[in-house]
């Protein structure tokens, strides 16, 4: 049975509440797509840099939404 990081899962349900797809993350983070399913449909542990470079990617999308869209994004969560 898989196991799927804690911490892959909260990155990716932060980038569905605010409405920020995962593969542009990840090509900004120049991060494979391949890694990414891996982490999420095989239970590998993702290495902290890139799981880092990730995560800084994500939050930096969502620190330059506008306000509006964050709000409306977490009402319709």
């Amino acid at each position: 049975m898989k196991h799927v990081a804690p911490e892959v899962i909260e990155l990716e349900a932060d980038a569905e509440a605010h409405g920020v797809k995962m593969a542009e993350v990840l090509a900004a983070a120049d991060v494979n797509p391949t890694t990414w399913w891996r982490w999420r449909n095989v239970g590998v542990e993702p290495r902290m840099p890139t799981f880092r470079k990730v995560r800084h990617e994500l939050d930096r999308r969502i620190a330059t939404l506008p306000a509006n869209d964050t709000a409306a994004s977490q009402e319709a969560a």
